[in-house]
């Protein structure tokens, strides 16, 4: 991990979809990274999948992010984040160039409830980019470009301005680059 917590603990809210360990996020300093080539899915057919348990979302807090750059007329093309807004709507913003954005919006985040969030990108048609919340398929898009960018990503902050971090539980995070594990 990279902050100042431990992250393994032993008690998590019920219902949890572990064997009882998850990540613990305090909204204030606490998160972990993935490695660069973790996060850089170009064409690829791909799947992102992890458990959420939210306990506060006043900060719009980023749930996974490879945004290395911010501010319109400043992104690097093709980096992602997905986050939550402060009114719990779970959203995917992919830079499609300096100064553009292509925005995937799903449904609300419930507060202190396990939920499953999984992104699937398989193919190359409008509605190849998947958001699914508890299996079920809840926003589609296409972004008009590759996605990610080689840099360090981020659970539960965003990277550029090392802050909207999230609070709450994240498990069993899951990065699959080559195959979109959920097809319809």
């Amino acid at each position: 991990t990279n902050a100042p917590f431990n992250p393994v603990i032993n008690t998590i809210p019920n219902g949890a979809p572990t064997n009882g360990y998850s990540l613990l996020f305090n909204g204030t300093n606490a998160y972990t990274s993935l490695p660069s080539s973790a996060s850089v899915f170009n064409l690829n057919q791909f799947t992102i999948e992890f458990w959420v348990y939210p306990t506060l979302l006043s900060n719009s807090p980023v749930l996974i992010d490879n945004f290395i750059t911010g501010g319109s007329g400043s992104y690097t093309t093709n980096q992602w984040q997905l986050y939550v807004t402060t009114a719990g709507v779970i959203t995917l913003y992919i830079a499609t160039g300096v100064s553009t954005l292509t925005t995937i919006t799903g449904t609300t985040l419930p507060l202190y409830t396990w939920t499953n969030i999984a992104i699937v990108k398989n193919g190359t048609s409008a509605t190849s980019m998947i958001i699914y919340v508890n299996g079920a398929s809840v926003a589609t898009g296409q972004p008009s470009t590759t996605m990610g960018v080689a840099a360090t990503s981020y659970i539960g902050r965003q990277t550029y301005t090392s802050n909207a971090y999230f609070n709450g539980y994240i498990t069993n995070v899951r990065v699959v680059n080559g195959t979109a594990v959920y097809t319809s």
